[in-house]
């Protein structure tokens, strides 16, 4: 009896230990619509590809360019409206002027619930297909595809593949652009590795840094 009552105790413990860091046995599952989501992002174009971690939770995003870079972490805040970088070698942090921050993706939807519908009265259009369903990393995903110019067989086109399992997340955006020779340039959008959940830390500047002097003309 002893011996079953210590090991009750000592697993007691562990889950004690394991809540305080975060780990919730009894609640449900992130969801990225609730509880954003980090991934890899992947951006290919002319066969050359560069990749980041992001992280998104509503309208806030985090950018992780990975160390050796200068001020490799880039946030920008929805509300109140912000942006600043920082480095975690030296501990140091700089406020951006959210207005001259580009979005870190361009126009690559990084919200979930993708709308079709919605998509196409943003773009001014009443016609788009719907393509084959297909996998991507994992995730069936529906493809959605808009010509800027339906009635012209040489339209630039953009197909948007759409997760219904991560909540509608856009999880891959192919852009297609005839040259005058008719050949298609694609540049694609990915995010690799999507997992659910992106804790509000992640967009806050860390205890313990020191404010950088703000620097002329500078760009994230």
């Amino acid at each position: 009896m002893a011996r079953s009552s210590g090991f009750v105790a000592a697993i007691s413990s562990v889950v004690l230990l394991l809540t305080g860091c975060g780990v919730d046995f009894l609640g449900s599952p992130p969801r990225v619509k609730t509880d954003g989501f980090r991934a890899v992002a992947a951006i290919t174009e002319g066969g050359t590809t560069r990749s980041f971690e992001i992280a998104v939770r509503g309208g806030d995003v985090r950018r992780d360019l990975g160390s050796g870079t200068p001020w490799p972490v880039l946030v920008t805040r929805a509300a109140p409206p912000g942006a600043f970088v920082f480095d975690p070698a030296g501990k140091r942090y700089r406020d951006l002027d959210p207005a001259r921050v580009p979005p870190i993706l361009g126009e690559f939807p990084l919200a979930p619930g993708f709308s079709e519908h919605r998509e196409a009265g943003r773009r001014g259009l009443t016609e788009f297909t719907r393509e084959s369903d297909t996998v991507f990393a994992g995730n069936a995903c529906q493809l959605w595809r808009f010509e800027d110019r339906p009635e012209d067989p040489a339209s630039p086109s953009t197909t948007f593949w759409v997760s219904p399992a991560l909540d509608n997340l856009v999880v891959r955006v192919d852009r297609e652009t005839p040259d005058a020779t008719g050949a298609q340039h694609r540049r694609t959008v990915e995010l690799r590795n999507v997992r659910p959940g992106a804790k509000p830390a992640l967009f806050e500047i860390p205890p313990g840094y020191s404010k950088a002097a703000p620097e002329a003309g500078a760009r994230p």
